[in-house]
């Protein structure tokens, strides 16, 4: 069991979560030794998406949401992301400095944020 304040993730619905975040994943054509960027906070959402990293053999590389620009622009091409994952209220962040042919993928800012 996961909890963030008042939520809470159990062992099942975050496989299960994790496993159609992987078919996304898959679908984008994100695959092995692939990368995936999370601009999010501590969240279920990074636990589903390194578990969805696992299970197609992609790795996550975490950025830091207090950067800005440049700092976020450089390591987004050092790790050649395949795959941003960002809190929607964070997608600003990102604004002009994602390289050409990587996804985006918003999901909703946790409660509280």
């Amino acid at each position: 069991m996961i909890r963030s304040g008042d939520r809470s993730l159990d062992a099942a619905t975050l496989d299960a979560r994790a496993r159609r975040a992987a078919a996304g994943l898959t679908e984008l054509g994100v695959g092995a030794d692939d990368c995936i960027a999370l601009l999010v906070r501590n969240d279920f959402v990074f636990f589903e998406c390194t578990a969805a990293a696992a299970f197609v053999g992609a790795y996550v590389v975490p950025l830091n949401w207090h950067f800005r620009g440049e700092e976020l622009a450089h390591v987004l091409l050092d790790c050649g992301a395949r795959a941003v994952v960002v809190h929607a209220d964070l997608l600003p962040l990102l604004g002009g400095i994602v390289p050409d042919g990587v996804s985006i993928i918003v999901v909703a800012t946790p409660p509280g944020d």
